[in-house]
């Protein structure tokens, strides 16, 4: 596994910290957009709670973002995805949306630097 590890490509976030490019792309493309699309309150749950662990979830909406591997069993979230919500989401309450995670200078792995 620490083979893989090594070998894995990683990007850099805004907050300078790299994380794994495949986590990055899955969350950024299907799970953030889903929520926001789909699960409204569970999006801002989960960045209200990444933004402060003290945070309450509403409601179904921790099991639901259990249900879906985003928070663990124990109500806690890992530190990638973590990472990630917290460079791709600007904004508050109804005023928030998703926003390139990169460093400006970083792009994915054979993307265009625009997208």
């Amino acid at each position: 596994m620490k083979d893989k590890e090594k070998n894995m490509h990683t990007v850099l976030l805004k907050n300078g910290i790299k994380e794994a490019e495949p986590l990055v792309r899955v969350m950024m493309y299907l799970v953030l957009p889903d929520l926001l699309k789909n699960h409204p309150t569970a999006f801002y749950d989960l960045v209200m709670r990444c933004r402060d662990k003290s945070y309450k979830f509403f409601g179904n909406n921790e099991k639901l973002l259990k249900d879906k591997n985003i928070v663990d069993t124990d109500g806690s979230i890992h530190s990638s995805i973590k990472n990630i919500v917290l460079c791709a989401i600007e904004g508050e309450g109804i005023e928030m949306r998703l926003v390139n995670p990169l460093k400006k200078s970083e792009n994915y792995e054979g993307s265009s630097p625009n997208g």
